[in-house]
């Protein structure tokens, strides 16, 4: 009887622990409290500077919405999110403007793989490093699906104008194409 007792008080202690636990958030979350994927607000780049990432489609002649202001990037809906597990990120940014000095992006003329990019969104963060940076043809960034699929290996993409300028044949003629891979999967970051 003495056992039982024991064995009983036991049980009853474990279950006020947990119980006690889990009003105080000692308990790790469960699935319906991870962060599903969601799209990107924020780029950080190699020199700690931020970039604001704002959710843009393609108009009506296909080119990507780009924001107008070279100081923030556009992510395509139609490419992964943070979190996804697999496919590019795609996100563009002007160079710079008729009114505006060089915009941040001007960093990936310099970068070098092995750097580090911070990915963000509301509730989850991505660290990426850099693989490779390429200068390409605009015109052949169409003829590249490897570079904004949403399948494939998880990567990062980043775009953005490069030299020559020929204001007669639509403005800058190449593109620098950053491609970053995954330090490891997306973290929630508690705020989401």
């Amino acid at each position: 009887m003495t056992q039982h007792r024991t064995f009983t008080s036991l049980l009853l202690a474990a279950a006020a622990s947990a119980v006690l636990a889990a009003l105080l958030g000692l308990v790790a979350p469960g699935p319906a409290d991870r962060v599903g994927p969601e799209g990107p607000r924020s780029l950080q780049l190699p020199s700690g500077r931020l970039v604001a990432v704002h959710a843009v489609s393609t108009g009506r002649d296909g080119q990507l919405d780009v924001p107008d202001n070279p100081g923030a990037a556009g992510w395509w809906r139609g490419s992964s999110r943070v979190g996804d597990p697999s496919g590019n990120t795609f996100l563009a940014a002007h160079i710079d403007s008729p009114r505006q000095r060089l915009g941040p992006f001007a960093e990936l003329y310099d970068a070098r793989p092995g750097l580090r990019l911070v990915l963000r969104s509301a509730g989850l963060r991505q660290d990426f490093r850099i693989r490779s940076v390429q200068l390409i043809r605009r015109e052949s960034l169409t003829a590249r699906p490897d570079l904004y699929s949403p399948s494939g290996a998880r990567q990062l993409v980043l775009v953005t104008c490069a030299p020559p300028y020929d204001p007669t044949h639509g403005g800058y003629r190449n593109l620098v194409v950053l491609v970053a891979t995954p330090s490891g999967p997306a973290t929630s970051t508690g705020s989401g």
